[in-house]
């Protein structure tokens, strides 16, 4: 739906009707009639569940029942009212009075959503008229009429215009690193283009012959990690020693364990990591027992005169669950 804006809006019979809901649905606006006010309008994106409505939009006028029921508790609005919202022969009086409409395009032009409050007051917020431009190339347009908001890649040298000025601030959001020729009588302040950079410009159209530019460099914030940024957890070699009898491997120390039998080894782990991968590197030719969750031919391939590498690889963390591969070089 295209915002109403705020020249647009005055009441469709003699009232301040204006648009208090939107809605994806039929369904949606039907089950949510406590935030509806007898005699608003609800808009509807896919009004097809309406038998009188093939399919697309559509705008209703809340009456005073509310039964849930579509045919007893909204009007449907006629092609003619709706043409008065959308081509914009309608506009906002309140306490401001007429002028009101004036000043809000004079300062900032037009573009402005209107939603009328249940206590009488209007919610008005500029639209988001965004304009994506893609490679620039040698010329960018700014037609102040149709957007608030460009963005681009300057893909070559490029000279930026203005076209239907009008006094008002705009944005232009901008990377790429060619040359930039501003408007004609800008004033240009802040920050230096840089194309290696993102930059924002903030254009303040007083005059066709007094505009203000601030520019404003922000550097991508895109996050590279590699493995110097890595905790040990993730990528640190631990050397166990000499063990016998019992050794305990802790998963927060690194990945890659190793130790060297000097008798009769029994494992255990700690804080073990489900979705975790760690390495142990065994010497000694001597009985090795894995902690509990192993299969029990994980250490059939064993060879205590090798130097035995066991991957672990933890499938439960809870109920512990290891699955493991063992080759002896």
């Amino acid at each position: 739906m295209a915002l109403i804006k705020a020249e647009q809006i005055e009441g469709l019979v003699e009232n301040d009707v204006v648009v208090e809901n939107e809605y994806a649905d039929i369904a949606t606006m039907l089950a949510d009639q406590g935030n509806q006010t007898s005699t608003f309008l609800q808009y509807v994106t896919d009004a097809s569940a309406d038998p009188t409505v093939t399919s697309g939009e559509m705008y209703y006028e809340k009456l005073a029942s509310s039964t849930a029921t579509l045919a007893d508790d909204y009007r449907k609005l006629s092609d003619g009212e709706i043409e008065v919202i959308q081509k914009g022969t309608q506009r906002i009086k309140d306490a401001l009075g007429a002028s009101f409409k004036a000043k809000l395009k004079t300062v900032y032009g037009a573009g402005f959503a209107a939603t009328k409050r249940k206590d009488g007051g209007y919610d008005l917020a500029l639209s988001d008229r965004l304009l994506e431009v893609g490679n620039t190339g040698a010329t960018l347009s700014l037609d102040f009429a149709e957007y608030d908001l460009w963005r681009g890649v300057v893909d070559e040298a490029v000279t930026i215009s203005i076209a239907n000025g009008k006094p008002k601030v705009v944005t232009v959001d901008l990377t790429g690193d060619f040359a930039i020729t501003y408007p004609t009588n800008s004033t240009v302040v802040g920050d230096t283009y840089d194309g290696t950079q993102n930059n924002t410009l903030t254009i303040h159209y007083i005059d066709s012959t007094n505009i203000l530019i601030i520019v404003s460099v922000w550097a991508n914030l895109g996050i590279e990690v590699g493995s110097a940024e890595l905790k040990a957890e993730l990528k640190a070699t631990v050397d166990l020693g000499n063990v016998v009898t019992t050794q305990d491997v802790d998963w927060d120390l690194g990945i890659h364990f190793l130790l060297t039998m000097t008798g009769a080894t029994t494992l255990t782990f700690s804080n073990v990591l489900q979705g975790k991968t760690i390495t142990l590197e065994v010497d000694g030719n001597f009985v090795l027992t894995l902690p509990t969750g192993f299969k029990t031919t994980a250490l059939n391939d064993f060879d205590g005169t090798a130097t035995n590498y066991i991957q672990v690889y933890c499938a439960n963390s809870s109920t512990p669950i290891y699955l493991s591969g063992l080759e002896a070089r």
